[in-house]
């Protein structure tokens, strides 16, 4: 017990047993053990985690020590989601260029505004999310994981366009200033991969440029990020009226907890036959440096509505309708019978709370097909789909464009953590030729 500041101890001991003097040696070799531990404790370098402070990774001392040398701000070390996994593999084939999955959200802001109290909005919300302030390292065993990071400093940049007189100018110069930005590559062992810079672009108007690495976020995070941003302006960074955010850290328990192997196995039945990939362009390059472009086609109120009344007859979504009638396009401009292409699934699992508020990368792309050689499923697609939703929860869906029926099959769950080895992209990759920009 402590009295007075001191603490005491007292050794009763079976005197039939023990003599005195060894119970007082005992007594002394403790308090030798003590003043140790308190000798260590005060050491600068005391502290530190073990291998059993990581549940979710399997890691040396050694591992750790390297990383808590590197990142003294560090607390916590998750493994990746699949998606994340397929994104640092192309990070590291860029090789310190442009990125195509460096991404870029424009904020025009009019009014009255507080760069000051923006750029606290922005530090608040990098502190509410950890999952923004991950450095993507790998261990001894090769194995890539994220380091969480607590003492990470927010990259903001200020730039006052208002210098020039003509709007034209103006604008080249805005966009120049933005695509710039988006061409620095990201570091992705240097957190947070993610910046922001604020462009002055008149009296009361702004533009404000969240550019990040696709790694920590998203298509379905960053409208739910902005959303925040700005309510953290409006609070002067005070997040209690946004309540808890939701654990990212939970849904990687939750992959953790599912059987890789059989949801490798199910695909491997799923994807029987399947023996090269589905190229609508040639492989010229490696795509480092590539960037990406959009192409929209508006198919008009009538057509719409039609789309939708057919998808609704079929029972299926419109979504389903507009993904056959992409496989049997690729199916007949490429040639083949079978074709099998990648489709987006938001990955929020309605059995996880507020699944729906995550801001993170839970997406993932589902290996989609089209078997265009028989007027039914391929046989072993029904059995694949039912093992697939059991235990990889994913997204199968099999078209047969010949069939006189037009029946469409599909399968729908959530996704797995095998689909991170098939990945495909509707995004135009090109190659930037800067002297005809």
């Amino acid at each position: 017990m402590v009295i007075g500041g001191e603490l005491g101890a007292n050794f009763g001991f079976p005197a039939g047993l023990l003599d005195r003097d060894d119970v007082e040696e005992l007594g002394q070799w403790w308090v030798r053990a003590l003043g140790a531990l308190a000798a260590h404790a005060a050491r600068p370098d005391a502290g530190g985690r073990t291998p059993t402070d990581l549940p979710l990774v399997e890691v040396t001392q050694r591992d750790i020590d390297v990383w808590e040398a590197e990142y003294p701000g560090a607390t916590d070390v998750w493994p990746l989601a699949p998606l994340q996994s397929g994104l640092l593999y192309h990070a590291l084939l860029a090789e310190g260029q442009s990125d195509v999955y460096s991404t870029q959200v424009l904020i025009h802001l009019t009014g009255l505004v507080d760069p000051a109290r923006l750029r606290g909005a922005a530090n608040a919300l990098l502190a509410r999310y950890p999952n923004l302030r991950t450095a993507f390292v790998s261990g001894e065993s090769g194995e890539p994981l994220q380091v969480v990071v607590d003492d990470v400093v927010l990259p903001w940049r200020e730039l006052d366009l208002t210098g020039q007189r003509n709007p034209v100018a103006d604008t080249v110069e805005l966009d120049a200033v933005l695509r710039a930005d988006q061409d620095v590559a990201f570091d992705l062992a240097a957190p947070p991969l993610i910046r922001f810079t604020m462009v002055r672009t008149g009296a009361e108007s702004w533009t404000l440029a969240v550019t990040s690495h696709h790694i920590l976020l998203d298509g379905w995070s960053m409208p739910l990020l902005m959303k925040d941003l700005l309510v953290l302006y409006a609070t002067s960074g005070d997040a209690e009226v946004l309540g808890r955010v939701p654990s990212y850290r939970s849904y990687l328990e939750w992959l953790s907890r599912r059987h890789h192997g059989d949801s490798v196995d199910a695909w491997v039945r799923a994807l029987e036959g399947v023996d090269e990939p589905t190229l609508l362009v040639g492989a010229e390059t490696d795509g480092a440096g590539a960037t990406s472009a959009e192409h929209h086609i508006d198919l008009g109120r009538d057509r719409s509505d039609t789309l939708g009344e057919v998808a609704a007859r079929l029972g299926l979504t419109v979504n389903t309708v507009l993904q056959g009638a992409w496989a049997t396009l690729i199916a007949r401009t490429t040639g083949r019978d079978d074709v099998v292409f990648g489709t987006t699934v938001s990955g929020r699992r309605p059995t996880f709370r507020a699944s729906n508020r995550w801001s993170d990368c839970s997406s993932t792309l589902c290996p989609s097909g089209c078997d265009s050689t028989t007027r039914q499923q391929p046989r072993n697609c029904s059995s694949a789909s039912r093992s697939i939703r059991r235990r990889s929860s994913t997204t199968i869906m099999w078209v047969s464009p010949r069939s006189s029926s037009g029946r469409v099959s599909e399968r729908c769950s959530t996704p797995c953590s095998c689909t991170s080895r098939i990945r495909w992209t509707e995004a135009v990759s090109q190659r930037r030729d800067r002297s005809t920009d």
